[in-house]
């Protein structure tokens, strides 16, 4: 405890700068539990996928294009308030969102739900780790718009 002490009174900044990254992550966690959404890794995320969850890529178009889920459907999350209606006819089916690191596909599922989707998902990591684990990606080929 002595080092702990005399590390944090060595480095100020470093030691609240650990402090404020530690409260936002658990402020974070803690707004997403609050508003209903579960987070899924790539295996729990592809389980769902198959049993025919729609894949909601929130990233800009030519991040999409670059390799985006099979059959994922681009809605950038800005224009995710013109696009929610399309969407309205699958309230009941799962929705798995992504982005490029889990951070703002997290908003939109938010969005989602208040909405009144039931069930919504966000890919924990986003596609930086389902990359990590060598899950399929698609080019812009056969893409289909949101």
């Amino acid at each position: 405890m002595d080092q702990i002490i005399q590390f944090a009174t060595a480095h100020p900044l470093l030691s609240v700068s650990a402090i404020a990254v530690t409260l936002m992550a658990l402020v974070y966690e803690i707004r997403i539990k609050s508003q209903g959404i579960s987070d899924v890794q790539g295996a729990e995320g592809v389980r769902l996928i198959n049993a025919g969850a729609i894949v909601l890529d929130v990233r800009n178009r030519e991040q999409f294009n670059s390799g985006h889920i099979i059959n994922a459907r681009n809605v950038e999350s800005d224009q995710l308030d013109t696009k929610i209606e399309a969407l309205k006819s699958d309230l009941t089916k799962p929705i798995v969102v992504c982005c490029e690191s889990g951070m703002s596909s997290g908003r939109v599922a938010g969005k989602l739900r208040k909405a009144g989707f039931t069930q919504v998902y966000n890919l924990k990591g986003g596609l930086s780790a389902w990359r990590s684990e060598n899950y399929p990606l698609e080019k812009k080929g056969s893409s289909r718009k949101g």
